[in-house]
């Protein structure tokens, strides 16, 4: 059995968290880290590379949104749906500060007012469906032409007024203007609460056929659900510990386990919970996959560490654990994030300086 687990926001280049994970110990994911083989390169994120182990090319746009929406148990059809979450902007001179739902608290009755004054003004143009009050999806019936740039790529941080596809940025724009001075935001700022005054559309496409080598998935992302369900492998919901995870899967295959706990943490600069949820991966998992490949129970562990744009994984099978020689690396080297050129020499067979994974 070959255990694959997917860990995106744990590669960092944040100096604060650098700083503080010299006090931390982890030595399973240690271990694991400096006996098994490496490969570093770019990535896009985890919905781009969810698509792609599933074999869904890319459309104008990466199309993780219909699959998102089948992995919240509703039903795409054959419409184009984007993802349309709700967001925060605050003008700072010539750029837009965007805060994702994750840093606010929204309730249903907001979601549905909200989504409500969108609907009556678009009509048929573009309709919402509510998934959890911090997540949306818009079924567009004549969508802009051109990519989109997912949430996870700006929230926290700045966007550029008019960057990117003009069509998309209209839309996004008009939406902005009918939630500016609606009335659950007016309720929101008296109580001292960010405005819920803009949703970002990424993710735009249709269901399209599905093909991967795992035999199934764990987590409770909706895309990663969305897409074993499409393919017809078997979904699981994440479990406490890998304990669990390794017991309820069939001896035979590859099995993937996405553990996106970090990854919330990481992109609101967290680093109190970013160091905990670290300190907890290490007991309920780490240390039980280590276990587990060592007494033979599953055959190959493949970690696979995901920061912004870099992609480190770490294959070991039962023997690599026998290489006493190759001794734990600190974890401020181990988990820093590559520069973008980095990743792309070491993708060419050329070892980086700095590698995010020394040897």
């Amino acid at each position: 059995m070959h255990c694959l687990l997917v860990i995106p926001g744990i590669l960092t280049r944040d100096p604060l968290l650098l700083d503080k994970l010299g006090t931390l110990a982890l030595p399973a994911l240690q271990r694991l880290l400096a006996r098994g083989r490496r490969d570093t390169r770019a990535w896009q994120g985890i919905d781009a590379w969810a698509l792609e182990q599933f074999s869904v090319a890319r459309q104008v746009d990466w199309p993780s949104a219909p699959f998102a929406l089948l992995g919240e148990g509703e039903t795409p059809g054959d419409a184009c749906w984007a993802h349309a979450d709700p967001v925060s902007l605050r003008a700072d001179r010539d750029r837009l500060l965007l805060a994702d739902a994750a840093a606010m608290n929204i309730s249903m009755d907001e979601a549905r007012a909200l989504v409500a004054t969108v609907e009556a003004h678009f009509g048929d143009a573009l309709q919402l469906r509510i998934a959890t009050p911090a997540r949306w999806y818009a079924r567009l019936a004549a969508p802009p032409r051109g990519e989109t740039t997912p949430l996870a790529a700006v929230a926290g941080g700045s966007v550029t007024p008019g960057r990117g596809d003009l069509g998309w940025h209209a839309l996004m724009n008009e939406m902005q203007m009918l939630l500016h001075e609606h009335p659950v935001n007016e309720a929101r700022e008296a109580r001292g609460e960010l405005p819920l005054n803009g949703i970002w559309l990424w993710g735009a496409g249709r269901l399209a056929p599905v093909d991967t080598p795992f035999k199934s998935m764990t987590g409770d992302h909706p895309l990663t659900q969305g897409l074993a369900r499409h393919a017809g492998i078997a979904v699981r919901a994440l479990p406490a510990s890998a304990t669990r995870w390794v017991s309820s899967v069939a001896s035979q295959g590859i099995h993937v386990c996405l553990q996106d706990g970090l990854l919330a943490a990481a992109r609101q600069g967290d680093s109190t919970r970013w160091l905990d949820t670290l300190a907890r991966l290490e007991c309920d998992w780490f240390a039980p996959l280590h276990e587990a490949l060592d007494s033979g129970r599953i055959g190959m562990l493949t970690v696979a560490l995901g920061s912004t744009r870099t992609l480190a994984t770490v294959e070991t099978v039962r023997q690599d654990l026998r290489r006493f020689w190759r001794r734990p690396k600190p974890l401020e080297r181990t988990l820093a994030a590559q520069s973008d050129e980095e990743a792309g020499d070491e993708e060419a067979g050329q070892e980086a300086p700095g590698t995010a994974m020394p040897p």
